[in-house]
């Protein structure tokens, strides 16, 4: 298993965005990038992350201090936080970890993250989130999320 540098996430960062300035692309050419097996602790994805230039929103910034490591195995991603985490994200509540493991599935038409495990959000009652696909057909972008009570998809501006 690989453990990732600070330079090592800004050098995928920057890779990935050079290739593809949508969010979604860039985060789907990351995990690309990291190969079979790799791991980085939440401080050194933090420093990678700002030495790579991207600003990480206020809202995210709490949740990325709680991030204790990252790990890839195969398409299998492990995000163990120190603790379960109840943070605000516009306006939602939501419950986080203390782990959220979830499969990274790619597709010719965008990629998504399957068998979500520890993440909750709070619309009048808390709802499990199982899996979250993006992708893109004649220029148009969607993300569909499916949860313990149903699907629903989103376009993206």
């Amino acid at each position: 298993m690989k453990n990732l540098t600070a330079e090592d996430v800004k050098a995928l960062v920057a890779q990935a965005h050079g290739i593809d300035g949508d969010p979604m692309g860039i985060v789907t050419r990351i995990f690309q990038g990291l190969g079979e097996s790799a791991s980085v602790t939440g401080e050194v994805l933090e420093q990678g992350l700002v030495a790579a230039g991207i600003p990480v929103p206020r809202e995210a910034q709490e949740i990325l201090d709680g991030v204790e490591t990252v790990t890839k195995n195969g398409d299998q991603v492990e995000i163990q936080l120190t603790e379960q985490m109840q943070p605000v994200m516009r306006g939602t509540p939501l419950r986080l970890g203390p782990a959220i493991t979830f499969a990274v599935q790619n597709f010719p038409d965008g990629m998504a993250m399957a068998d979500i495990a520890g993440v909750q959000v709070n619309k009048f009652m808390w709802i499990t989130v199982q899996r979250v696909q993006y992708h893109q057909t004649g220029g148009k972008r969607s993300v569909r999320v499916d949860t313990n009570f149903g699907g629903k998809e989103f376009a993206l501006p």
